[in-house]
């Protein structure tokens, strides 16, 4: 795939009125569809187009607690991106998918695998161009080698490869995820402490994560995607065993949308000391 002019990295309010459309106020969807306009007028070898394509990014953040038999084991966060682009060539009814190894480039790869963490818009274009790249190339051999093996194969019944469907919108407002860290570091070891009260249980641990996810979405077609998901789980494990030598275990699980819902403090300890007398 020729690339034309990296360097021309216009302005956002000049590439929107270029598009005729009201310019994209999320950073991440702008850069995914400016670099799906610059790549949608190439076309591949023979003259099949490049007809479809999209892009997805997960834009995950969470934070981690470890204790146990009332010490703090860990305590981190985390934040990444993760993007993904899909190419599609030929038309509705033959293109490069549903073929084995449709997916197998075996090219040098210049994109990675993860997303700068911050909204800097030229970064951002520069690993969708790249990956849209890859994938373009990956969709050029893919098809070649789909349509070498179909020449001499007879079919009884030909179904497209894609399908049309209308355009969704959904651009959903990014709720505040905050994480009292320290006030989960003393929850966690307390409760993990309940443990110390019997010995029968060999081993233990409770863990406290939070995280969330925003996930992006857009393609060719004219849909826009951006959603959230938000999920905190208190997790406790323990193992011991039995009279009769065998060795068992069994956990426990507390799961709300939001660190603020989960089971107040009392409620899990008193779980927690329930199960460990079992």
């Amino acid at each position: 795939m020729q690339r034309r002019e990296f360097g021309l990295l216009l302005p956002g309010a000049l590439l929107a009125q270029q598009r005729g459309g009201i310019a994209v106020s999320d950073p991440i969807l702008k850069a995914m569809q400016d670099e799906m306009a610059r790549a949608k007028p190439m076309a591949v070898v023979g003259g099949q187009p490049l007809y479809f394509m999209e892009c997805a990014l997960d834009d995950a953040k969470s934070y981690r607690v470890s204790a146990s038999l009332g010490a703090l084991f860990s305590a981190q966060g985390s934040a990444f991106r993760v993007p993904r682009v899909a190419v599609r060539v030929g038309d509705l009814k033959f293109d490069n998918t549903n073929y084995v190894f449709s997916e197998i480039f075996m090219g040098t790869r210049f994109d990675p695998e993860q997303f700068p963490l911050d909204n800097n818009i030229p970064a951002m274009r520069q690993i969708f161009w790249l990956a849209l790249d890859r994938a373009y190339k990956t969709a050029i051999e893919a098809v070649g080698r789909k349509r070498a093996a179909l020449r001499n194969v007879t079919q009884a019944e030909v179904l497209p490869d894609f399908s049309e469907a209308p355009p969704t919108k959904l651009v959903e407002a990014i709720p505040n995820w905050s994480i009292d860290e320290e006030g989960w570091k003393a929850r966690i070891t307390k409760l993990s402490k309940v443990f110390a009260s019997y010995p029968e249980a060999f081993t233990s641990s409770v863990d406290f994560e939070s995280s969330r996810d925003i996930y992006y979405y857009t393609n060719t077609d004219g849909t826009e995607i951006r959603s959230t998901e938000l999920l905190s789980v208190v997790r406790v494990r323990a193992a011991g065993q039995a009279a009769d030598g065998m060795r068992v275990r069994d956990h426990a699980t507390f799961v709300a949308t939001e660190a603020m819902k989960l089971s107040s403090e009392a409620d899990m300890e008193r779980g927690r000391a329930k199960w460990a007398r079992i």
